[in-house]
């Protein structure tokens, strides 16, 4: 069992990197907690093993990427992967009217999804129907933003900007590119991107799949990251050997002092070892286990 921060390259999708460590173990329970488009590189976590039980906690964490948006044209799949819908001259944006949009798209905005997403449609992801050229109608969404900061400009007919933002999970990059060309009066796309940070993991300790395929299967554990620090918003409770086979059982376990409806790591006092993932009711005074890791 074990979570890894993984880089995913550009030209893979998040499947093939799940394929790929598949391979690599032979492991068949694999799972990441968020897909990051083919097009995109950067941070992919994945779960492997008995850990794969552990995504659902690990699924709603902020996210933070560094973007490059092209002003001048607009693109089907609103990043560089797709066709050219609309053009125009880009000469006019200077980098204070950025700024300026930059900070009215922050905060609690709506977005519509792209078309050309694994959101889903009448039980199907939307790129399939884009794909097929079937009209696909999604609905408007509400999303955060908390920071878009402008890094660099380079003015022209196709204009672009590298731009940092932080925000929630569920916001499509994508759509925030091509909302801001809008916004300045000129088609534009997303580029470039590179998803820097999911929550507590950042890229500057995940792993390329080159590194880990250089460890191999029997090494992998070095890089797992600890179950502390993947789930830094869920208090642990050590439990003893008595307690934890409780736990291990799927009992309800006798506790005090926790807030009711409180999610918490149930851990081995011994080893520091998670056992589960256990919610706490006050009216009852007990540990519920609801994810049995042990």
């Amino acid at each position: 069992m074990g979570i890894l921060n993984v880089i995913k390259p550009v030209g893979m999708t998040s499947h093939d990197v799940v394929s790929y460590l598949r391979r690599l173990t032979g492991m068949r329970r694999i799972g990441h907690t968020g897909t990051l488009d083919p097009g995109a590189a950067g941070v992919l976590v994945v779960c492997l093993g008995r850990a794969t039980r552990l995504v659902e906690y690990l699924v709603g964490y902020d996210k933070r990427y560094r973007v490059e948006i092209t002003f001048g044209q607009a693109t089907d799949t609103m990043d560089g992967e797709g066709q050219v819908i609309a053009s125009g001259d880009a000469s006019s944006i200077d980098e204070q009217a950025l700024r300026r949009v930059a900070m009215d798209f922050t905060g609690q905005l709506r977005q519509v999804p792209p078309r050309y997403s694994a959101v889903k449609v009448a039980g199907q992801p939307a790129y399939r129907r884009a794909r097929r050229g079937e009209p696909v109608e999604l609905p408007v969404r509400q999303v955060r933003v908390d920071e878009l900061r402008v890094l660099r400009f380079w003015p022209g007919e196709h204009a672009r900007a590298l731009l940092d933002v932080r925000c929630a999970s569920g916001t499509f990059v994508r759509s925030l590119c091509h909302d801001m060309g809008e916004a300045l009066g000129c088609p534009a796309h997303m580029s470039f991107l590179v998803r820097l940070e999911v929550g507590p993991f950042p890229i500057s300790t995940a792993q390329t799949l080159a590194e880990l395929a250089q460890l191999g299967p029997e090494r992998l554990a070095e890089v797992f990251v600890d179950v502390g620090e993947a789930l830094p918003h869920l208090p642990a409770v050590a439990v003893n050997q008595a307690e934890a086979e409780q736990i291990c059982h799927g009992r309800f376990l006798p506790w005090a002092g926790l807030t009711d409806g409180q999610l918490v790591r149930v851990e081995d006092a011994n080893q520091g070892r998670l056992l589960a993932i256990a919610r706490y009711h006050g009216a009852q005074a007990v540990l519920k286990p609801e994810k049995v890791l042990c």
